[in-house]
């Protein structure tokens, strides 16, 4: 429900998904990425591409060894086609 309710915000009042958590009094990012490296590594991955700009989750992931070697825009970052 909350992120029904964050989306509901994000088109109404044109915020971002981080402003939206934090306009419901909800952490801006409640995911843990700690166990992302692990899977990475056991599919012998050494080098990704990500989506979005996320510095926890590349921080996370570049912890473990393994190179972000790009990241690409979500969707609710990516430029409107119009």
């Amino acid at each position: 429900m909350n992120k029904l309710n964050s989306m509901v915000l994000m088109q109404t009042r044109g915020l971002s998904s981080r402003a939206a958590f934090q306009a419901l009094g909800l952490p801006p990012d409640a995911r843990d990425f700690g166990y992302v490296p692990a899977i990475l590594q056991h599919l012998g991955l050494s080098a990704i591409r990500i989506l979005g700009r996320n510095p926890e989750k590349r921080a996370a992931i570049e912890a473990s060894g393994i190179l972000v070697q790009d990241e690409l825009p979500s969707f609710d970052e990516a430029p409107s086609i119009g």
